[in-house]
């Protein structure tokens, strides 16, 4: 679609009326005004067309770049997410054989004791865990226990 739109410029700006005039009333100019004419006539247009097409290998190897950089974050970031969940699962797994925290469950009617032992367990992996906002345990109905 762009090289169509290109060599449709390319066209316009042959035929446009400047490039006629210059060329039409060439024939009484010097032959200084000629060559002058012709030279920058060679320059410009293998200069115009080199500039074109570098600009597509650029615009090409600008998005090639771009979709590896991109691939290359999201590679990383899947890493830390998958970090992030295995740290969280080993972190619940302790939690769940930390022995205030099943002593806390295991009594109907829990003692305060137990509750502050349960707390500070808690808030010892809430400071020591940056991840982590906040800790808390549930019993078997879904009730907070401790926080």
């Amino acid at each position: 679609m762009e090289l169509q739109l290109s060599k449709e410029l390319l066209l316009t700006l042959l035929n446009s009326s400047c490039l006629y005039l210059m060329f039409s009333s060439a024939s009484s100019w010097s032959l200084s005004k000629k060559l002058v004419r012709d030279m920058l006539l060679v320059a410009l247009i293998p200069l115009l067309l080199m500039g074109y097409v570098m600009l597509e290998a650029s615009k090409q190897e600008l998005s090639v770049n771009t979709h590896r950089n991109l691939q290359s974050l999201a590679e990383l970031q899947a890493i830390r997410l998958r970090q992030l969940v295995v740290d969280t699962q080993s972190l619940t797994a302790g939690l769940a054989r930390n022995q205030a925290i099943v002593s806390l469950l295991s009594r109907v009617s829990a003692a305060a004791a137990l509750r502050e032992n349960a707390s500070y367990e808690l808030d010892n992996i809430v400071l020591t865990n940056p991840t982590f906002a906040s800790a808390f345990v549930l019993d078997a109905r879904g009730m907070g226990v401790v926080s």
